[in-house]
């Protein structure tokens, strides 16, 4: 037999698939394997559905935003109200006084809060 390449060498995975046992110590080893792969995957999907389910929900979550605020754009333009969609930062500062003891009020932003 003549191996034209590393990929026609058996690894020791193909030679235990192809392999019979021919002793019960040798049965139950490889039954002992297959039992550990299989808990393995399974938790390994149960891993995963979990985590498809909370990207899921965070996707559904974001939609849900994203349908508002566009409301509030759509609404804003209508209406044409220029200050409702004014930035807070680009402003001068409001709680630097020019004169001492004057205090100026703070701006009012909308904040979102994102959860990750």
């Amino acid at each position: 037999m003549q191996i034209r390449g590393l990929k026609d060498i058996a690894t020791h995975g193909a030679t235990v698939n192809r392999c019979v046992p021919r002793t019960g110590a040798q049965a139950a080893f490889q039954l002992g394997l297959l039992e550990q792969e299989k808990v393995r995957l399974q938790r390994e999907i149960g891993m995963w559905l979990a985590n498809r389910e909370r990207a899921e929900a965070r996707l559904r979550m974001i939609q849900e935003r994203t349908g508002v605020l566009q409301e509030f754009l759509d609404a804003s333009r209508e209406h044409g109200s220029p200050g409702a969609l004014r930035p807070c930062s680009g402003q001068a500062s409001p709680y630097r006084s020019s004169g001492a003891g004057k205090r100026r009020s703070k701006p009012r932003c909308h904040a979102v809060t994102l959860q990750y």
